[in-house]
């Protein structure tokens, strides 16, 4: 007891005269003969030599005693003397002997504290320039290695005290805002070594070397906590820096977890003490660069039973609310739940968790495209690693929930969303219902994607080791001599196959040929429409039918018999399968609405709103009018040529001469224009002649009849109920209307009614209907001008605007999102435009 008092107070002593020396004394023999006295009391100092005040049995207290007490406070007290002065009277050997040891061979964690808040405090000088130095040392000597390593001896049960997670989370908090601190403070002086990914990249490598080193002492049968290391992995990912970490660290990992049982023990406890807030992030990464499920679960082990957090994760956010467009980030989340029998109860779980979102009614009105799809490839994928035992056990479950959902994909009105509902529902009865009594069965067209879409419901087999190489992160390309040789095999068997080919002969050239018909042509208006009603005569129907549209436009009594023609028009169906019957069926009619606008615009708002029509026919009214209405408002391109205007070729017969001269006058004239000077030119190119807009007196004919009776309930239309398809059809139809009749005179009085529509129902309940009406709504700002919008309709565009700020907060269909966001953008353009322009009045 007596000696280790005596170490102490020699320490004291030394400390202090060295301290005194420092900030005093400007000999540098005496400088450097003090810091040689106190360097013996660093770890690893055996020269014995160096060693004159001190006895060797004190030294072992001596040096705890410098440690505890002494050592920061001396750091400090030599970053103060960091100067110009001793820059000019110590060499650079000087300085890594005498000065550098105290930083970079004594107590890391200790140096590395004090160096980051020397430098951060301090201004641009000799003293921040060695502070910078130092620490780029500290990274180039893998010093955080030593640091890691030594926070690995902590006793059991001493790992969760509060003051040892306090100073963890300092010295890491440190570890990690290091590149933020050095750019902020040193700007443009900033060293490579302290970039975020050389940084992080030499961070995660020391990691890694520091998990080695605790493989190999735990094979001698040391104890060691890893509880630091883990926090300074969940640091590092929700840094923001998860792909370096994983693209330095992964590869070997994977590699040395593969075959060891102890490795997988130490990443299984590595990952598991993971701070739960840092969790997400690591999980991620790590779904997203494990090239096969396997090794997924050989780094993971069991841990999702032990981590709730882990579990939520697994199970329910990153399937239900998030969404990853990558296929092996499922793939990688249902092969490791069924990876282990203590893991896949949660496989069961999960898919019935999925299902129910998948068949719930809102889930499919109010989620995007793209989070269904997302959900629904992980019900693909799931069902596709359970066995026959689970399949048997939850058959019911399965089947009741799939039933829901059908119903309501197929009463969805987006296309895609249907289409996906059916391929799950196919994909699953025919997986579940092993006896094949009842599967499903629907007609759709196969493509790319619907073959990628099934393929999911076969697990990913394991990738040979150069495979998984390839597939690694930041691993270097292998080239696939089997593909090359596959394809090689493939061109042989087809130039053989080209060979053996014995179609010598050439067919005809059939191209021109057109088909024989029994009928004439109908060349008059009356003669088509006596076709079109023809009930017996195919060829004659689909002779009449491609010719009309082209007898509407040149009929001059088509006046006359417009009404009829229309309502022929809507009623025809496809008898006779007719090619292209949609097609020549619409350009008839629009046809017909551009030749005469107001007659025929009189009968389609009419027919719309009539009984004995279904839904499909009032759909095609709508496009009608669409199309016309844009056909109308185009100016017309119908160029009539004057004789000075066409080109006259000279003819053989006349004098050589006369061309010959005009040739030379041209010459002439390309002379003087290069010689003449000019100021300024005129515009070389005519101006644009102005055109009438021909569908301004008639748009209101178009619209207020189609606007006015949206609200009308009958037998076969109910646009505020179950039509709300027909609703969003009809709000795109106004708003190519609007579009249609800029500068119209009507166009002031079709705006507001246009707004009020939109007022009534902007919190319609479906997503489609919300589109229609912003996309109304934009077709207002950008046709109405910008200073009848501020001085009539400045309440309504107000209340707009709200309502446009709830669709960007609240919406949960991101393509009105979109739509919400141009529709403020153009809004605050009139806006600004009116507020310049009253300005300069």
């Amino acid at each position: 007891m007596a000696t280790c008092h005596s170490g102490k107070i020699l320490v004291r002593t030394e400390v202090r005269d060295v301290t005194n020396t420092l900030n005093t004394s400007t000999d540098v023999a005496d400088i450097k003969q003090k810091l040689q006295h106190l360097a013996i009391l660093l770890p690893n100092q055996e020269d014995k030599s160096r060693n004159t005040w001190i006895d060797e049995v004190l030294l072992p207290s001596a040096r705890e005693e410098f440690k505890n007490e002494h050592y920061v406070h001396f750091l400090r007290v030599l970053i103060n003397n960091f100067s110009l002065e001793w820059s000019q009277i110590l060499t650079k050997d000087d300085w890594s002997c005498y000065v550098d040891v105290f930083f970079l061979e004594g107590w890391p964690l200790d140096a590395f504290v004090c160096l980051c808040h020397a430098f951060t405090q301090s201004k641009p000088s000799f003293k921040q320039d060695k502070c910078v130095y130092l620490l780029t040392e500290f990274i180039n000597r893998h010093k955080f290695e030593d640091i890691i390593w030594q926070q690995c001896f902590v006793p059991k049960g001493h790992a969760e005290d509060v003051k040892r997670q306090t100073e963890w989370e300092g010295a890491v908090t440190l570890m990690i805002s290091l590149p933020d601190r050095a750019a902020n403070t040193l700007k443009k002086r900033l060293r490579h070594e302290l970039f975020p990914h050389p940084y992080f990249t030499s961070l995660s490598r020391d990691i890694l070397c520091v998990l080695t080193r605790v493989q190999h002492n735990l094979q001698d049968g040391m104890s060691l906590s890893i509880a630091f290391l883990s926090l300074l992995i969940g640091r590092i990912c929700q840094n923001g820096q998860t792909d370096t970490l994983l693209d330095t660290m992964l590869p070997s990992l994977v590699d040395l977890s593969e075959d060891s049982l102890l490795w997988q023990k130490i990443c299984e406890q590595m990952f598991l003490n993971v701070p739960d807030r840092c969790l997400e992030k690591l999980v991620i990464g790590l779904l997203k660069k494990t090239p096969w499920y396997g090794f997924l679960g050989n780094l993971l082990g069991d841990s999702v039973i032990e981590s709730n957090t882990l579990q939520t994760l697994l199970v329910k956010k990153l399937l239900l609310f998030r969404n990853y467009p990558e296929d092996l980030f499922l793939q990688n989340i249902f092969g490791y739940l069924a990876g282990s029998e203590k893991r896949r109860h949660l496989l069961s779980k999960t898919l019935k968790t999925l299902l129910e979102t998948w068949s719930d009614g809102s889930s499919v009105k109010h989620t995007s495209y793209d989070q269904h799809l997302y959900i629904s490839k992980a019900i693909v994928i799931a069902i596709g690693h359970h066995n026959k035992m689970e399949i048997t056990a939850n058959k019911d479950v399965y089947l009741n929930l799939l039933m829901d959902g059908m119903k309501h994909h197929l009463q969805s009105p987006i296309p895609n969303m249907r289409h996906l509902g059916i391929m799950v529902a196919e994909i699953l009865t025919k997986h579940v219902d092993d006896t094949g009594s009842h599967p499903l069965k629907f007609e759709y067209e196969d493509g790319v994607d619907t073959a990628a879409f099934k393929s999911l419901l076969h697990p990913p087999k394991r990738p040979s080791k150069e495979e998984t190489q390839r597939l690694l992160p930041k691993q270097p390309d292998v080239i696939k001599t089997s593909e090359k040789k596959n394809t090689e095999a493939s061109s042989e068997i087809k130039v053989e196959e080209e060979l053996d080919s014995d179609d010598d002969l050439e067919p005809y050239d059939m191209s021109c040929d057109t088909p024989v018909r029994s009928v004439q042509t109908p060349v008059y208006i009356r003669d088509c429409m006596k076709g079109l009603m023809s009930h017996d005569k195919p060829d004659l129907f689909e002779a009449s039918l491609e010719v009309v549209a082209n007898l509407v436009s040149i009929a001059p009594d088509f006046h006359e018999v417009c009404v009829e023609y229309m309502r022929i028009m809507l009623h025809i169906e496809d008898r006779f399968s007719t090619t292209d019957f949609s097609r020549l069926r619409h350009s008839a009619m629009v046809a017909a609405a551009v030749r005469a606008p107001k007659l025929t615009s009189g009968v389609l708002t009419k027919e719309f709103y009539d009984r004995n029509y279904n839904i499909k026919q009032r759909l095609d009214m709508l496009e009608v009018l669409a199309e016309a209405s844009q056909q109308l408002s185009k100016p017309d391109t119908g160029v009539h040529k004057t004789n000075v205007d066409q080109h006259i070729p000279v003819s053989r017969n006349v004098d050589k001469s006369l061309a010959t001269t005009e040739h030379w006058k041209d010459i002439v004239q390309k002379r003087i224009d290069s010689k003449t000077r000019r100021f300024a030119t005129g515009s070389r190119k005519p101006a644009p002649e102005p055109k009438e807009n021909r569908f301004a007196e008639y748009a209101g004919c178009f619209f207020f009849p189609l606007i006015r009776q949206y609200d009308n309930s009958m037998n076969t239309m109910d646009m505020l109920g179950d039509d709300f398809l027909l609703l969003g059809r009809l709000l795109f139809t106004l708003g190519i209307i609007i579009s249609s009749a800029e500068n119209a005179p009507v166009l002031r009085q079709m705006a507001k009614s246009l707004l009020e529509l939109i007022w009534v129902l902007r919190y319609h309940t479906q997503p489609f209907v919300r589109r229609g009406l912003l996309f109304a709504l934009s077709m207002v700002l950008l046709t109405v001008p910008s200073f009848i919008l501020v001085d009539e309709m400045q309440d309504e565009l107000m209340e707009c605007r709200h309502w446009l700020q709830d669709i960007l907060c609240k919406d949960t269909d991101m393509e009105s999102c979109k739509l919400a966001a141009k529709a403020g953008d153009l809004l605050d353009y009139n806006m600004q435009k009116e507020i310049v322009h009253a300005s300069k009045r």
